[in-house]
Parts: structure tokens; sequence; C-alpha cells
């Protein structure tokens, strides 16, 4: 039996994202999900107090008791990738296998400008992707917790160490995440087959970018 542990980025215990619809493809694999306890939704709204600190302590019982599986790996989105990048570099075992979708270990400098204004004005940080936007949803971070976006910098200080196989999957106008950053974490963790797929978009990668992993899961399992 293999193991896969999900990290999602800001999404509510009930809600089914892209980790979701790709680990539906492998019914003979155990499936952990990471679920962020602060995230809140009530009616439209849907509030995300950003703390790593507090999501890694959210998730990191699931990288408990993995020691009798054929492998172990990790998939992780947005910001899921920095609670990684967080519990890697401190205790939890090395997977057999990463994937990083849309990596987010440091702010894109050109959002600086927005978050100190809604800092000013003591203003939420709208966070809402264009499908939340279709399904009339808001999506928030609130006031309180925009420095912590501000002073994200998973790579300072990360001990690396090497992951066999790591796929990292960026969008090239990604507009929420520092791209070089990206780039440097998945040559930092890159053991013997690493690979990085790049897309026409922003941070929000197309639907097709779900069969590469699908495709590289298969090359493990299968």
């Amino acid at each position: 039996m293999n193991l896969i542990i999900t990290l999602p980025g800001l999404l509510t215990k009930d809600e089914n994202g892209r980790l979701e619809e790709i680990m539906r493809n492998f019914s003979d694999v155990e499936v952990r999900n990471g679920v962020y306890s602060g995230i809140r939704k009530e009616g439209n709204r849907i509030t995300c107090p950003f703390s790593i600190e507090e999501f890694a302590k959210d998730t990191l019982d699931l990288f408990a008791n993995t020691g009798g599986y054929q492998s172990v790996g990790v998939l992780a989105s947005s910001v899921g990738t920095a609670v990684f990048s967080y519990l890697f570099s401190r205790e939890i075992p090395v997977p057999d296998f990463y994937v990083s979708i849309s990596p987010f270990f440091k702010l894109n400098k050109e959002l600086i400008p927005l978050i100190e204004y809604c800092k000013k004005n003591n203003m939420p940080l709208d966070i809402g992707s264009p499908h939340d936007k279709e399904k009339g949803v808001t999506r928030t971070v609130p006031n309180v917790f925009l420095e912590n976006i501000l002073m994200l910098n998973a790579n300072a200080g990360f001990n690396p160490r090497k992951i066999e196989k790591v796929l990292t999957l960026i969008g090239c106008h990604d507009e929420r995440a520092d791209i070089a950053e990206s780039e440097k974490h998945h040559q930092s963790i890159s053991g013997k087959s690493g690979k990085i797929v790049y897309y026409d978009s922003g941070h929000a990668l197309p639907l097709s970018s779900n069969n590469d992993v699908i495709d590289f899961l298969n090359g493990i399992l299968n």
C-alpha cells in the first residue's frame, strides 16, 4: 500500500480542491488530507487566518506512523507548499516523492503595495479566485494576519534534504508568488529525478495540469 499526504491551499475542510480531484484517479492508495482548522465559512464568506505555524500544527500528525508503506508521497498546492517546507525543515521524515503545485514560498513583490494599503486602512485582503467569483464566494485574509504574508520566506533558514522524485508546476505569470523562490526551493530538494513544468498561466494553473501530476504519480505507483 502507498500513502499520499495532501496539503491544500487556503480551503475549508468541506471544499474539494485540485488535490482531491487528482486523487480520485487512484483507488489503491491511502490518502491523508490536510485541513486547516482556522479557516471558516459563514454564508458565502470564507475567512482565512494566515499562519504557516498554525497550519503546520494542524497537519503535523499526518506524517506520523508512515513506516509500513511501500512508498510515501506528498502533494502540496499553493500555501500548502510553504506548510510542507516548514515541516520538512524541522521534523518530518523524507518522503519518497513530492509534488508542488503553484508553490507559494514568498510573496510576489508587486502585491506588497496592495497589502500595505490594506494594513494601513484596516481592510482584509481579497484572495478569491475566478472560481470563487463564479460561485459568488468571498475569500479573504483578515487584516491582523497580513503581516504574516509580507514576512513569509519559506526558503530563509531552510535546511534542505533531498527527495528522490520531485515535480513542480509553476505558472509563468504567477501574480501571487515569487517564481524565483519557487525555482530555488525545487532545486534545493530535488534528488535523482526533479522536473519543473511551466504553464502560460497565473497562480491558478489550467485544469489540464492535473494530467501532468497524474502521469507523474502513475509512473511511481503503477
